[in-house]
């Protein structure tokens, strides 16, 4: 006697599915995911400043730590400017050195 499970697993085994896709199917799919990506990816920006900036708390947070950079960057930037300055002074003080005779007999005696 046959039981209900064998008659199933044979009617699975016979059971055979041949998809048919059309001709530009590979075409589409991927046209799809390029616009999925290029969409995300204009909406990075715009969903981040809005996560960032929309709760007040976070829009305080944000704002602060913006502020500190900004301040950070331009005491940098300042700092930088100064000590690049100083190496040019020195730079032309010791090129002049080198190339004048008469610098060169005065830092002897």
């Amino acid at each position: 006697m046959k039981s209900p499970s064998d008659d199933l697993k044979t009617r699975l085994a016979a059971w055979r599915i041949e998809p048919e896709f059309r001709p530009d199917f590979n075409r589409e799919v991927w046209r799809k995911i390029a616009a999925g990506n290029a969409a995300r990816r204009e909406n990075f920006w715009q969903t981040l400043f809005a996560s960032l900036f929309e709760a007040p708390r976070y829009a305080t947070v944000s704002a602060l730590a913006v502020a500190m950079m900004t301040i950070s960057l331009g005491t940098a930037h300042l700092a930088a400017r100064t000590a690049n300055a100083h190496q040019w002074t020195a730079l032309e003080e010791r090129y002049a050195q080198s190339i004048d005779p008469l610098t060169r007999s005065s830092m002897k005696e």
